[in-house]
Formats: C-alpha cells, structure tokens, sequence
C-alpha cells in the first residue's frame, strides 16, 4: 500500500541567526585582496566548498580613523582562493582602516541593496526569494587593519550569518506501508523585514519584527521522493539543484509551534503562525 501527502515542517521553530563563521584574511601584498584562511564551515548553501556552493565575490568598504570612507562597495572576486579587486585599493602609509564587508550564495543581489557604513550596515526590506531553492545565504564581517601590522601578516574578518536556516528532514519505521513526499512548505511566517549590523554592540545583528506573517515557502518536486525506513531524508537539499547541502533561509523571528493533531485528508489546519495541508 502506498502514500502521498504533502508535509511540512511545524515543529518548535524558534529562528534565530547563526554564529557559524568564515574567516578570510588580507594578502602579503601592499594592494588589499582578501584570501581564505580555513575551510568554510558554514550550514548553509552558500560556502560549503565540498559539496555547495562556496564564496566566489564579497563587496567590502573601507572607512579612515577620521570615519571618512576610503573606498565604498568595491567588489573582491574570488580566483585560486584569493580575493582581488579591479579597483587595486592598496594600504595607506599611516594609520588603520576599518572594513565593513557582506558576501551572499547564488546569482545577482535581489531587493534592497545592503548600505555598509562605518560602524555597521542596513538592509530596507530584505525578502528572501520565494523558491526555497534559491534563497540565498547572507554573511556579513567588520575588521580594523593597518599597513603595517596587516600588509605582510594578514587581517583576519570573521563573517556571520544573518538569516535562520530551516531544515525539513523525513523517514518513517513502517514495515507495511511506503511512504512518498510530493512536496514541502513552510507558511505564515515574516518575508520581509529591516536588518541593522551594529559591529560594535553586543547584540550586534538586529531584525525588525516582520510587519506581517503571512508568507508561503514551498516546492512541489517533479517526482515524488521516496522516504527510506530509519533513514532520514533531507527533503530541503531535494530544493536545491544537484541535491547540493542548504536548506530554507528564512528573516530570524519566534513562530509557535504546531500542536501536532491529526490532519484529515484535503484540508488545512492553522495553529497560530504555522498552517499544515495534507494532500
């Protein structure tokens, strides 16, 4: 006997953006390039270099000791794991900088351009993309850095992640039945909202709350995925081409949890913030 229903993830939800960082640092070079010091260990789709998609562009500016900007929202490249930019900023003789940077996954910034400023950045109604598998990962890094003690040593900028990443996960422990997912989603949550970086604060990455909760992520897969007994299922890589690591990137917010009662067949139930359709 067989199965098809349409499922979604409605457990505790509590989002929350993550501190899992990349680091990079600045180049022996007396021009300012950025390299990767250590492997990405990022969760999401954007620099998991193994088997994602791995950090190819940052845009970084650069603010004096006066606060006074010394380049704005150049674009370092990536090649051969070094980070250099057609504009050939290069260090000042005397005195720091102060570097403000954001890198994202996947093809061109959509929305709102981040602003970058010289104690943080904002970003006016950022929205993650409707398709799950093309939300991007967002990072964003502050670093101070002089000639002399960052031309030949390197400065290090330790990026963090931004958004809350959602992972829909299935298996089942049925000897009798098999089991077939037509599709995920994730509904009534926040899809736009203000984002403040504050470096220098303790609470350094701050979120508006959504104006309104009434936004639906969801993917229909062209075939049905099969579940394996006792075997979890990453039902959100099965978003992403390639079947490549990541998984929902949703704007950090508190949803309630899904009471979990049965759902009839053909109808829609709602607990707060989280509905669930069964098909």
């Amino acid at each position: 006997m067989k199965k098809a229903f349409y499922m979604m993830a409605a457990a505790a939800i509590a989002l929350s953006s993550c501190s899992s960082e990349e680091t990079t640092d600045v180049a022996k070079s007396s021009n300012i390039t950025f390299r990767s010091a250590v492997g990405f260990n990022t969760r999401g789709i954007e620099m998991t270099n193994e088997v994602g998609y791995k950090m190819t562009k940052m845009t970084v500016s650069a603010f004096d000791e006066s606060g006074a900007e010394f380049f704005k929202n150049y674009v370092f490249n990536e090649s051969n794991g070094e980070f250099t930019s057609s504009e050939h900023p290069s260090w000042p003789n005397h005195g720091s900088l102060n570097f403000v940077a954001y890198s994202h996954s996947g093809g061109e910034w959509t929305g709102a351009d981040p602003v970058l400023k010289k104690d943080g950045a904002t970003i006016d109604a950022f929205e993650p993309k409707s398709a799950i598998g093309e939300q991007l990962d967002v990072v964003f890094a502050q670093g101070t850095g002089n000639k002399t003690d960052n031309e030949a040593g390197g400065l290090l900028l330790n990026f963090d992640h931004i958004l809350s990443q959602i992972k829909i996960v299935a298996k089942h422990s049925s000897d009798t039945y098999t089991y077939k997912i037509k599709g995920i989603r994730i509904a009534s949550v926040g899809g736009s909202a203000k984002y403040e970086y504050k470096f220098g604060e303790t609470n350094k990455h701050n979120w508006t709350a959504p104006a309104a909760t009434n936004v639906v992520y969801k993917k229909e897969f062209d075939q049905p995925i099969d579940l394996s007994k006792d075997t979890p299922v990453d039902l959100t890589n099965k978003c992403n081409a390639g079947d490549k690591k990541g998984g929902a990137m949703l704007i950090p917010q508190t949803l309630s949890v899904w009471n979990g009662s049965d759902v009839a067949k053909n109808t829609s139930v709602r607990d707060n913030n989280l509905s669930l359709k069964a098909l």
